[in-house]
């Protein structure tokens, strides 16, 4: 069987269902062919080259991935400490992924639809931000942050007040027209039972993403408008805020960046910036430059965003956004 679906701009035809992704137009043609098999195995092969061990352990410690490049410059390997493993095409066109029993589909996909198509994306010299970001007033408000640091739950947050979501995780900066524009990504939003809780009263009101896994507990908001909807076309950037915490702030600030540290804070959040080459990065660097002449950037920084409730960080983001003239009266 043969499935087709949308995201981050590129067809993807698998071999699988890729849950929650919208079809793509019936006439185009796939830009990736994915193949997804159990209980196989894609270690690397002894003259494979190692380039990337994350996060960076002491030797006796045990990575939770190890990137390869093949001798003969074909393919990368990405291989997880748990065994889920997949190879990339240089050319970006073909990736191919396998997981070991008692895994199963659902926990391959989570990689699939980070690291891998990210990367992916770099290869064909796509910008990519780490980076969430939801449609409001019909153009495009992303939330940079490092993992754990709320991109998500922000995102999530403005999707239960009515706004479209772009993207969970991966922003992808479409640089082809002017303006800039932010790339939907897939129909879904993926969240730690804390954020759950916060949004929705209880820590199981969300499915979680892989069912049978003992202990990652991570859970998914479907953007399929019952309780959130997602944005289909790409949209116009309008704003960018940085999620940053200050154990020693005392309320919650939002305050522009500007010059110089805007460009750093950028580049700090470039998706894969630890596997481009020198062409891939000076890429990056001209078209955040750009995206910062026309899109101001907005760090919200304190203690913690849980400090204040759902509704009090929703209205005092919309009040921010209401000041630069992006939104009127999107308070709940």
């Amino acid at each position: 069987m043969t499935c087709r679906a949308l995201a981050f701009g590129l067809v993807l035809e698998s071999n699988h269902p890729l849950p929650d992704c919208p079809l793509p137009p019936p006439d185009s043609r796939p830009d990736l062919t994915i193949d997804l098999q159990p209980g196989g195995s894609l270690c690397p092969e002894a003259d494979d080259e190692l380039i990337r061990t994350l996060p960076d352990t002491e030797p006796e410690e045990t990575p939770h991935l190890r990137v390869w490049y093949s001798a003969t410059r074909e393919r990368y390997r990405f291989c997880y400490a748990d065994g889920v493993t997949f190879t990339i095409s240089a050319g970006a066109d073909r990736v191919a992924g396998t997981w070991p029993a008692p895994l199963t589909r659902e926990d391959a996909l989570p990689y699939l639809f980070g690291p891998v198509l990210g990367f992916v994306l770099r290869l064909r010299r796509r910008v990519c931000l780490h980076a969430s970001a939801v449609a409001v007033a019909g153009r495009g408000v992303a939330f940079l942050a490092g993992a754990g640091f709320g991109k998500s739950t922000l995102a999530a947050l403005f999707a239960t007040r009515g706004h479209p979501v772009v993207t969970d995780d991966i922003l992808v900066v479409r640089d082809e027209d002017a303006p800039l524009r932010f790339e939907p990504a897939r129909a879904r939003i993926c969240l730690w039972p804390a954020a759950v809780e916060m949004l929705f009263g209880s820590p199981e009101a969300l499915p979680r993403i892989t069912p049978e896994h003992p202990t990652w507990d991570k859970r998914f908001l479907s953007l399929d408008g019952s309780q959130a909807g997602f944005q289909h076309q790409p949209l116009p950037a309008a704003v960018l805020y940085s999620a940053r915490r200050d154990p020693a702030a005392t309320r919650i600030s939002i305050e522009p960046v500007t010059g110089r540290e805007a460009l750093l804070t950028l580049t700090s959040h470039a998706y894969s910036w630890y596997l481009l080459d020198a062409t891939m990065r000076a890429r990056d660097l001209d078209v955040m430059s750009r995206l910062l002449q026309d899109v101001p950037l907005r760090a919200i920084t304190g203690a913690r965003h849980e400090s204040l409730s759902p509704a009090e960080l929703y209205d005092f983001i919309s009040d921010d956004l209401a000041a630069l003239g992006i939104a009127e009266g999107c308070r709940a």
